[in-house]
């Protein structure tokens, strides 16, 4: 592990272990824990430096706040009841959908930060908007595993801040024109909560229409997708000047994904790209 990813480990057991070790002593520990011995898993680091100080090992190993804790997306179970989150917007969108028989706002989308994505609902969202890149403070989330993924909610005690800080999210494009270097991966190890991937795939169907979004009209191509490991839903969504025919094979780059009815979606958006 790098200095990045240590630090937010030392930061939390400084805080946690309250004056009974400097924090010279706790970076030094976690640097043994985790380039010496080899340990990669945060929560492992912090469970044996509390041990090693006498705190036993059934202490919640998160960043204690009153009566809820803060944690890391990686970190996150998807069983937590009130949970803070600091993490940047990695794709938002306003939507409507139909909850118990009445219509309802709300706002969704990937959140992510140094250890990970995840995607995330606001369940109240007739008065949010969260600006994609900016970073934010969800108090009192909640989270849920569905289909072994873990899900953020903000629901009706949740709060959200904007923060005046800067998160790196691993693969997630920086500012600038062009499509960054995503993470190469295959269809079937898609979780629908990436922010930037490259996908060597094949075009299995593929059509170019017009819709409207939000009163712009736009020109969109859409269809499926396959590599050998599966098949997926595909849409990009600024389609002057790319192409994609069905048949024929081609590189997405700096592609995003989402759920949607527990199906995966691609997607090629203004900072991503199409090659032959």
């Amino acid at each position: 592990m790098n200095e990045e990813q240590l630090t937010p480990i030392v930061e939390e057991l400084t805080k946690v272990l309250d004056g009974k070790a400097s924090r010279e002593e706790i970076e030094e520990q976690v640097n043994t824990y985790a380039n010496v011995y080899k340990v990669e898993d945060p929560r492992r680091i912090k469970e044996a430096i509390l041990r090693k100080h006498g705190m036993g090992p059934t202490i919640d190993t998160s960043f204690v706040t009153a009566d809820h804790v803060s944690k890391k997306i990686a970190e996150l179970r998807g069983n937590e009841n009130r949970v803070d989150i600091l993490a940047k917007v990695v794709f938002a969108e306003n939507r409507t959908a139909t909850i118990k028989g009445s219509q309802r706002k709300l706002v969704s989308g990937i959140l992510g930060d140094e250890t990970g994505t995840a995607s995330f609902t606001v369940w109240d969202g007739e008065n949010c908007s969260l600006e994609k890149g900016s970073v934010y403070r969800f108090r009192n989330a909640y989270t849920k595993l569905w289909n072994d993924k873990v899900q953020i909610n903000i629901g009706n005690n949740g709060t959200i801040a904007k923060e005046d800080v800067q998160i790196d999210v691993p693969g997630s494009a920086p500012a600038g024109n062009g499509p960054a270097n995503g993470m190469k991966m295959k269809i079937a190890d898609l979780k629908g909560s990436e922010p930037n991937v490259d996908l060597e795939v094949k075009a299995i169907a593929a059509e170019r229409r017009t819709v409207n979004i939000r009163g712009e009209t736009k020109e969109i191509i859409s269809g499926t997708i396959g590599d050998e490991t599966g098949t997926a839903q595909f849409t990009v969504w600024e389609a002057r000047g790319a192409n994609v025919e069905e048949g024929k094979s081609y590189t997405f780059l700096s592609a995003y994904t989402k759920l949607w009815n527990d199906q995966v979606q691609v997607n090629i958006g203004n900072k991503g790209a199409v090659e032959p």
